[in-house]
């Protein structure tokens, strides 16, 4: 478990990543900057990828032994799930949830990050 000031620092880094990787991308997406993964409405782009690499970077220097899981990171390799129900500290990441509307233009997208 995180304490009150770690939460509060893991909430400025959403922002950060927000601010770094997300927001300067929004409305503004090339076609290559876009990518279907399993289906039409499961896309993953460039803002995803960099926000995610952006946060787990940041987690892993301020928690080096926590698990850090990202959404892309487990498309690319299901096996960084190996020692999440064990892991004293892990780090769920979904950096825009509601990827679909983000490459659509609407504004209802969230960033998550879960403590477990």
């Amino acid at each position: 478990m995180i304490s009150n000031d770690e939460l509060i620092w893991a909430a400025g880094l959403m922002r950060e990543a927000a601010q770094r990787e997300i927001m300067p991308r929004f409305r503004k997406l090339d076609d290559g900057d876009i990518v279907q993964k399993t289906s039409s409405i499961d896309l993953v782009t460039h803002a995803d990828i960099l926000a995610e690499k952006y946060l787990t970077a940041r987690l892993k220097e301020r928690f080096p032994e926590a698990l850090v899981v990202g959404e892309e990171a487990f498309s690319e390799d299901p096996s960084i799930l190996e020692g999440l129900s064990t892991a004293e500290l892990a780090f769920v990441l979904d950096p825009i949830d509601g990827t679909f509307n983000f490459c659509t233009w609407h504004s209802v997208v969230w960033c998550h990050v879960r403590n477990r």
